[in-house]
């Protein structure tokens, strides 16, 4: 743990600040047993009467123009890290001090030093550069072993803070050394007080390399294929996919590798993706498919939260078993794909050459979910999925193919009593509240499957509805800055997609939110593998969106597992006080049952935020009450930390039922947890209730739940 704080120093602000901007997370390399960082007891430092150690070995280039001349050209992975603040600054004000509040609050954890601390660091962090030098006989075989990490950072003072907090070993020249427990040196860099750059690489001979090229007595990767020279500027990670993988068993071919970056707009963020992967992982998709003039999708009912266009349009020459067999690999025996297609298509009763015909030039799904049931993250139990449906619609192109298709569909499919048949029109509905709905339409197969109302809506108003996706502004808007034919577009709706990230954000459906919403997908025809590039305009928002999507669905999945801890309390207690009715009570007649008085809460104050440890002393916390009433007659004590406040009330003034709980009556009783996980004085809430019946105790059969998440 005490390691990866401190490379987390080096690496964490600049790789925080590259998965806040889109690209790939770069993760640290895992701990090694007997080279653990104690930074609590850092190393011993040399006494004053003593000089530091000097390093001859390492020798730090005093002028720094650019980063990226300090990477070797032979890198297998570069990523430019631009400051958080100007890499988001075209995403939502808000979405934006969120993100940057969570980075800070993350890094402070992590790193162990002080939250303002590590706040005053990023606003002096001025940019980065993070790589990872090529796989060598003697070096780490893991490229997460060999990684680097150069940042210019504004005020010096506080890395030398940052450093003595963190316990570096500090040498001539800017050098310093962490070392482990056991002496072993863990991590080299150094401060460049000049050109104001922090460098360090896990490995000393990496960090040697990386000054070799400062000093200009090795390439830089400034003239390295791998980057993009007018991407130089923008947030980019750029990976050589066959140096990452050298050593493994099939790493791809020479000359695989993947670029992506953020480009910095006018109105927002553009994604520029460039990937190369060659080798018989790789199909070669762009061999045996052509571009599609994507017609299909502005045909679409208005309203979709997602939609994606995808090209079937076979190369010249090309046919759907040849696409196929690229698809399932080099290494399937010949004929593979025909007798896929064959038996699949004959299962249903389709002959393949029918469905060959039929077959057009587009498929595309659009993704709809019922406006009126808006989606909640802090309801656990609430499925997004159960309100949504797709929208399949498959382009035909011989009327009598498709006729015959479908004929041959419904005769072969297996009878079932859920299906309806009627005309060109096949429904199955399950009775769960989802279907699936087939329509053959001239020059269309449309299908709806997902929520039966969502599903039959969007079915109906295709073909039918004025308002497409062809009257929505937001994609208009979008489609305008695309190429005309491609061979997959992703369009999505910013403002649907921040309602269902942010419901309270007020977003209208169809308006434009900052950038773009689109990404362009084109394949290149080679033999070789699999060669595209993907263009868009849409990366804000994907970024906003996806941040708050990713943060909410953190939240909800820490506070579904802490909430486990006040599902078993509650549980434990209530069945406490069944079982203590069941006692026959010692002031009581023999045979006489009765249920213990109300306890005291514990704690007498919700947590917030924090947790809370009882007293086990007498006459404190949940050694309270007597054999008639509280805790001890409960015979409940807990003596671990908790999150909630924990009560037991018995005949009355019960919680539940001002927040929609039950009510077990002056003959019951009612176990609840009341919880502020997240410290925003909003109280979540678990209740179970019993009550007398007949001479015995009742729980209820469910608990119920406010608010669980808060």
């Amino acid at each position: 743990m005490a390691m990866r704080r401190v490379r987390g120093l080096f690496f964490g602000v600049g790789l925080s600040a590259l998965v806040s901007c889109g690209g790939a997370a770069v993760q640290t390399p895992p701990e090694q047993a007997d080279e653990r960082v104690d930074v609590a007891a850092p190393a011993p430092t040399p006494t004053a009467a003593a000089a530091p150690p000097k390093d001859t070995a390492l020798e730090p280039p005093q002028k720094v123009d650019s980063l990226l001349r300090l990477v070797p050209r032979d890198a297998v992975l570069v990523a430019n890290v631009p400051p958080p603040e100007k890499a988001l600054a075209a995403m939502d004000p808000g979405l934006r001090a969120g993100l940057l509040s969570e980075l800070a609050g993350g890094l402070s954890g992590k790193l162990g030093l002080d939250p303002t601390l590590v706040a005053d660091l990023m606003k002096s962090f001025e940019g980065a550069v993070v790589f990872a030098g090529p796989a060598t006989p003697d070096g780490p075989p893991e490229p997460m072993d060999r990684f680097c990490y150069a940042a210019r950072m504004s005020d010096g003072a506080l890395v030398t803070k940052a450093l003595d907090a963190l316990g570096a070993e500090k040498r001539e020249r800017g050098v310093f050394v962490v070392r482990s427990p056991k002496g072993l040196e863990v991590l080299h860099g150094a401060w460049i007080e000049g050109p104001r750059v922090l460098a360090a690489c896990l490995q000393k001979e990496h960090l040697r390399d990386a000054f070799e090229v400062g000093h200009g007595r090795a390439p830089s990767a400034e003239g390295s294929a791998l980057l993009v020279k007018e991407r130089a500027s923008d947030p980019f990670i750029a990976v050589d996919l066959h140096g990452m993988g050298a050593g493994t068993k099939s790493p791809p071919e020479p000359g695989s590798r993947l670029f992506v970056a953020l480009v910095g707009q006018p109105q927002g963020l553009g994604l520029d993706v460039r990937f190369s992967g060659y080798g018989p992982d790789f199909p070669a998709l762009g061999s045996v498919l052509d571009a599609a003039p994507q017609v299909v999708m502005p045909k679409l009912p208005d309203g979709a939260l997602a939609a994606i266009g995808l090209s079937t349009q076979r190369s010249s020459g090309k046919t759907v078993e040849d696409v196929l067999e690229v698809v399932l690999g080099r290494s399937t025996s010949p004929g593979s794909a025909q007798r896929l297609l064959k038996r699949g298509l004959g299962d249903i009763g389709i002959e393949l050459a029918d469905f060959e015909k039929a077959l057009g030039g587009e498929v595309v799904v659009g993704l709809y979910r019922d406006p009126k049931r808006p989606f909640s993250f802090d309801d656990a139990s609430d499925d997004p999925a159960k309100d949504m449906a797709a929208l399949v619609v498959i382009a035909t192109k011989d009327a009598d193919a498709q006729k015959k298709s479908f004929s041959s569909f419904h005769v072969g499919v297996k009878p079932d009593k859920k299906d309806t048949l009627r005309g060109n029109t096949f429904t199955r509905d399950t009775g769960d509240g989802s279907i699936l709905h087939i329509e053959m339409r001239p020059g269309f197969a449309v299908i709806g499957l997902g929520n039966k109302k969502v599903a039959l809506d969007a079915v109906r108003r295709f073909g039918k509805d004025t308002n497409t996706l062809a009257t929505n502004p937001a994609f208009l808007t979008a489609r305008a800055k695309e190429k005309a034919a491609s061979h997959a577009l992703l369009f999505f709706d910013p403002a649907l997609a921040r309602l269902i990230a942010d419901p309270t954000s007020g977003a209208k459906p169809g308006t434009r939110v900052g950038g773009g919403s689109m990404l362009s997908l084109v394949l290149f025809p080679s033999d070789r593998g699999l060669e595209l590039t993907a263009t868009g305009d849409g990366a804000a928002e994907l970024l906003g969106i996806g941040a708050a999507l990713a943060v909410n669905s953190v939240r909800r999945y820490t506070a579904s597992a802490k909430a486990v801890e006040a599902r078993s309390t509650v549980s434990m207690i209530a069945r406490a006080a069944v079982a203590a009715y069941e006692r026959e009570q010692a002031d009581a007649k023999p045979g006489t049952h009765r249920l213990c008085k109300s306890a005291t809460p514990v704690p007498s104050v919700v947590p917030r935020d924090t947790t809370y440890l009882p007293s086990g002393k007498p006459g404190q916390d949940f050694e309270q009450g007597d054999t008639t009433s509280g805790w001890r007659c409960l015979q409940v004590s807990l003596v671990q930390p908790i999150r909630y406040q924990y009560e037991y009330r018995a005949g009355g003034n019960y919680k539940g039922p001002k927040r929609g709980g039950p009510d077990p009556g002056k003959d019951g009783f009612e176990v609840s947890a009341e919880g502020d996980l997240d410290g925003d004085g909003k109280t979540s809430l678990f209740t179970m209730t019993g009550k007398i019946q007949n001479g015995t105790v009742v729980l209820s059969t469910q608990m119920f739940l406010s608010d669980q998440l808060e």
